[in-house]
This record gives C-alpha cells, structure tokens and sequence, in this order.
C-alpha cells in the first residue's frame, strides 16, 4: 500500500513553474536534457508498480542556434521546469505534466503582438508555429505559462535556419525515397536509396524565398522542391533525385546548402537496391537490428598517449588503457562516418565561438540492452608487454605508471605502435576470445621546445608521418595569452602544415603559449572485430586511439 501512495503522489502532484526566461531553437535541434535533482519519485518497473525512489529532473535545450527563427518554422520554447522521471525496465523515463501556454510574438518597432499557433505544451517545452508573415529583424517571444506571469524573450526573426529532423542524437537526417510508382520507403542499411528514386528529406526553417541546391556523393543533383509539407505544420520537405553516377555505400555524403549555409547528412545507397557493405563487417541480421531502431552490444577500447614536451631535452608521455561494455545504435556507429572531411587549413577562432560537439559511440535509443558478461581477465598484448585490465560492472582499466621525465626524441611509452591483441578470458556470455589490431606510431612533432613563433613569419610544423592512416587528420590548436586561439586541419600522412603569418601577428612579441597537435582517425580506420556472443548476438568491438604532442611557444 504504501508503495502505491509514493507513485499515486508522483503521478499526481502537479509543480509549481519558476518564471525563467526562455531559449527558442529549430525543433529539428531541440534535445530534452536532465539533471538529477532530489530522491523523491517513486520507480516504475514494467506495468508492476514497485516501491523506490527516482530523480526529479530539469528540461533545459541545448544552445545551437538559439533564440533564432524563420516564417513557418516549427521552433520550441524550452525553459527550466520540473518533470517526472521513472525507471522502466532499465532505462529513466523522463514524463513531463501538461500545461497551457499562450505565446505571441511582437516584432521591433511595433505596439501590438502577433498570435502564435501552440502544437504541444508540456512542462519545460513548448511547441509553436512561427508566424508566415512575422518581419524580419528582433521581435519579442511572449508567454504565459500556466498561471505563471506572463515572460518575454528576445528573438531574432531570419529569413531562413534550416536544420534536418534527425534519427538520433548526431545521428543523420531521417530519409526516404519515393518511387517510380509513388511508394514511399525509409532508407538504411538494409534498404537503401537507388537511382532514379527521388531522395525525400525533412527538416524546419527553409522560410520564404530560399535558394536551395544539393549534392550526393559529391555529385550536383537538382532539386525538385523545397517548401513546406503539405499537411504537418512548420515542416518542409525536400525533393532530390538521385543521380545514376553516385557510388554505393552505406554512409554516402549528401549536402543541402539553402543560401549560404551548407547542412550535411549521409545516406547508404547501392546500384540495385540490395543492403549496403558495411565497413565494420557487420551482418544483415544485425544491419536489420539497427535499422529497426535497435542496438548491438558495444565494446570500446580506450588507448591515449599524450606527449608533453617541455625543454628540448625533456618529455614525457601520460597513457591510459581501458574498456567500455555499453550498446551502440544506427546513429551511434553513422557518427564515426561523418558527411565530410575537415577542410585543410588554418582559421583563427574568435574565443565566443561555439564548441562543435561530436557524439560517437553510445545507444541514443534510449532502450539500454543487459551488459554482457566478457569476464574479468581481459589483457592488451603486443611483442614487448601485457597490459591487465581488470574490471567489473562493464569497465576495464588499465593502471598506468607514473609518467617520468626522459629525452625528447625517446620517451618512455608504454603503448607503442604495431600490432596489438585484446584477450578475454570468457565469462557467462563470451567463450574466451581474441582478436588482433594494429596501432600507429604516437605522434611526435619534430624539433624543441619552446617553439618560436616569429609574429611576422608563417609558422611551418612538421611530425612524424609514419604509419598513419591515409584518412587519418592531425588537428592543431595555437593559444596565446593575446590573439585569439588558431586551429588547423591536416593530413596527418602529409606530415608539415604552415600558419600564415596573419593569424599569428595578433599576439604581443615576448608572450608564452600553447602548441598542441593531435590525431584523429575516421570509422574506416578504427579497428574493429565482430565478436559472437553465447546468444548468437554480436559484441562489436572498437579500438578509439587517440595520440598528442604538447608545446610551450614563445612569441617574438
């Protein structure tokens, strides 16, 4: 009984709101995010209702594009609110209570606010249709939650900001084909595009007037329309057929520019329809399994090695080595084949800039599958060492010795480049297994330290080249404590890049900074192993290897 009074009291009990000011974003970029606040909800598991405690959350979106609209946009108002959150099966459920909204928009200049269609309420996030014929320029958000005071935010009204309704968190746009006969299919691994099938995306925020054009595995295609959807407000669709001459794949770029602005997504496409090859091997039982929204069991190994360089006759190396069970979805493994490659070169970045996350591994279908059980012996081996990663509970980490000072061009490593061997003594799930891998050298720059950086002279750094991948990227980050911040992009098999000299002249002579160069390898260059498990379901095993050098840089 008193078990069905906790949930009764959590089920029931509507929150009081604190009048916050809102942030407007794309509803194509809004993601809910939670934050544990206090013990006191009660657990459900399945339809049983069990007594426990569960976490009172937040609803709070993320930033990109915030504040931003366009006519017809379908945009959200998200502000801090209490919700429920619960646990069923496995996983939190995050419940958010109804509420009535009232919104408006009162564009600059103007004494009277124009009315806004609301499509959903709930605590935390509200839905709303920007008006077709809203001025462009500031305007006002007002709303009335509830009965809360009624709250104002600032807006920016644009022409356009279009972002795709996306399969996952980082994950690709949600795609479609239409067919010769009108049909309509979802593209994924198993059914991809074709040519002479009409490319379907959606998205939010093409507005009014917008030049849209597009291409699919680098190849131009035409695009047949671009506007709003006929029947789900604040949506637009986009209509692009696909051209003969795009090769096949399971992870085929597709870039949509409207204006000036470029979005980019991947698709798997193949000549005859038949499933994509995939990179990682991956089975057609298990392409399926991700297509229809589920995950494969996941394991992650974690091998850094970090140089830093502080005198040209010392350095040292801090290395860890660990492993990670978790589950991994269709957008999960999509975020390890991005649409593009970074362009080469140097920009300075202004220190206001926004940071661009990258989501990679991890399950986004919010349904987190039992962690097998591997075992505890597992071990890294190469010709010279064993590594023990001893561990429980899904992680394994390798306890690293304390880094030692010794020469620049030698320092003492622990994880050196060549071949490698993941063992696992077994447990309940896996028979004891094995698989090999190859890492690259760690990167090194070549020279001393300090490095000198002359203001008025482009900056040419070089590294050791060997044994990257052909794919694989260096990036580099300048810091001063004046100039703003200089980053670039490199193949790392090319082994020099140059800064001009006007990103460095920004920065006062006889000042001190920060060099630092590290690697970054794409999916088909990751190390991987499709392991089978008792169950016949695949562990798919990663190897994320990351390598850098870091360097004091004095300004003259």
């Amino acid at each position: 009984m008193r078990s069905c009074r906790f949930v009764a009291l959590a089920l029931t009990v509507t929150f009081a709101l604190r009048a916050q000011v809102g942030v407007v974003q794309n509803a194509a970029l809004y993601q809910q995010q939670s934050f544990l606040l206090a013990p006191n909800i009660a657990y459900v598991s399945g339809p049983v209702l069990t007594e426990g405690f569960g976490p009172v959350s937040l609803f709070l979106s993320p930033f990109a594009g915030s504040n931003i609209i366009a006519p017809r946009m379908l945009a959200v108002l998200s502000y801090f609110a209490q919700v429920i959150s619960v646990i069923s099966g496995q996983s939190p459920v995050t419940t958010a209570l109804p509420v009535t909204a009232a919104l408006s928009i009162r564009p600059v200049g103007s004494t009277s606010a124009i009315p806004v269609t609301v499509i959903t309420a709930v605590a935390g996030a509200i839905t709303f249709v920007v008006p077709a014929g809203i001025p462009l320029g500031g305007a006002e958000l007002l709303y009335k939650i509830d009965d809360q005071p009624t709250q104002w935010t600032l807006v920016n009204v644009v022409q356009s900001s279009f972002a795709f309704f996306r399969t996952g968190l980082g994950g690709p746009a949600v795609a479609q084909t239409i067919a010769a006969d009108g049909s309509l299919a979802t593209v994924g691994l198993t059914t991809p595009a074709q040519p002479g099938q009409t490319l379907f995306l959606t998205g939010s925020g093409l507005g009014y007037g917008s030049t849209v054009t597009a291409t699919i595995g680098g190849i131009a295609a035409p695009v047949l329309a671009a506007g709003p959807h006929p029947t789900q407000a604040g949506h637009d669709q986009i209509l692009i057929p696909i051209p003969a001459s795009v090769p096949d794949g399971c992870y085929i770029p597709v870039n949509i520019t409207v204006n000036q602005t470029t979005l980019t997504t991947t698709i798997s496409k193949t000549s005859d329809g038949s499933p994509c090859r995939h990179p990682w091997q991956l089975s057609l039982d298990d392409m399926k399994t991700l297509d229809n929204g589920g995950s494969l069991a996941n394991g992650e190994i974690s091998l850094t090695t970090a140089l830093t360089v502080v005198t040209s006759t010392v350095a040292s190396r801090t290395e860890s080595a660990g492993m990670r069970l978790s589950s991994i979805d269709a957008s999960g493994i999509a975020a390890y084949f991005p649409p593009f490659a970074p362009a080469p070169g140097c920009v300075a970045t202004p220190s206001n800039a926004a940071a661009i996350a990258v989501f990679r591994n991890g399950d986004f279908s919010g349904t987190v599958p039992p962690l097998p059980d591997i075992g505890a012996s597992i071990t890294l081996q190469n010709s010279a060492a064993t590594l023990a990663l001893p561990g429980n509970a899904g992680y394994f980490s390798w306890s690293a010795p304390p880094s030692t000072d010794g020469a620049i061009n030698n320092p003492a490593t622990s994880i050196p480049g060549g071949v490698w061997t993941w063992r696992s003594g077994g447990g309940k799930d896996l028979l004891p297994s094995s698989f090999p891998f190859t890492l690259p050298s760690g990167l090194q720059l070549n020279g001393g330290a300090p490095v000198v950086v002359k203001r008025a002279q482009d900056l040419t750094i070089s590294w050791n080249r060997a044994s990257f991948d052909p794919a694989a990227t260096v990036f580099l980050n300048l810091g001063g404590s004046t100039g703003p911040p200089v980053n670039c992009t490199a193949a790392a098999s090319a082994g020099t890049l140059t800064i001009p000299a006007a990103l460095l002249s920004a920065n006062v002579s006889n000042t001190i900074g920060t060099l630092t160069v590290s690697l970054n390898q794409p999916g088909s260059a990751v190390p991987h192993a499709n392991l089978k498990l008792q169950s016949g379901a695949t562990l798919l095993m990663l190897v994320s290897y990351s390598g850098s050098d870091s360097r004091p840089v004095l300004f003259q």
